[in-house]
């Protein structure tokens, strides 16, 4: 993902809420995205997947400006983990699926340990079919977080696999 001297103006705002982003973000490499509330940080990632387009710049999605990607590839293919965790009314295996409905349990025990997941499941009463209540407040606020990112990461297991074909 590329950004080029990107800003972004919302329709009948008076200032811009990004400007003159530039950054580069290789394959495999994890970035933070930091700053006040205001500051644009939801702005400048509702930008992949076109939730937005820039009003100034390019956005680059694998060498390609964003904009020639279909938004349904785009979307399909990117997984964003907001700082807020949103939760579901079900189980721990119910909220990791939500990432891939298709999921089979392998995969979601997969995902689970590759995002750290599997450390506190396996102390819980019911493991994977512990039931979370809808504001997950039957969970610490860091396990409500790891869980989001499982979900996120198994949605980004099919993604990785075809995410060319996707958005070609």
């Amino acid at each position: 993902v590329r950004f080029d001297h990107v800003s972004l103006t919302y329709a009948g705002a008076g200032a811009p809420s990004l400007t003159d982003i530039s950054f580069t973000a290789k394959r495999g490499q994890t970035i933070g995205v930091i700053g006040g509330t205001g500051s644009g940080k939801s702005s400048l990632i509702n930008l992949i997947p076109r939730f937005y387009d820039a009003t100034e710049g390019t956005v680059e999605i694998l060498g390609r400006p964003a904009q020639e990607y279909p938004r349904a590839a785009l979307r399909g293919s990117v997984a964003v983990v907001m700082q807020k965790a949103q939760l579901f009314g079900g189980t721990i295996r119910d909220n990791i699926a939500y990432g891939r409905l298709d999921a089979t349990d392998e995969e979601i025990v997969a995902a689970s340990k590759a995002t750290f997941v599997d450390r506190f499941v396996h102390s819980l009463p019911d493991g994977y079919d512990t039931v979370i209540d809808e504001e997950g407040s039957n969970v610490s606020a860091g396990e409500k977080q790891l869980i989001t990112i499982a979900r996120a990461f198994l949605a980004d297991q099919i993604g990785r696999a075809s995410c060319r074909e996707r958005v070609s």
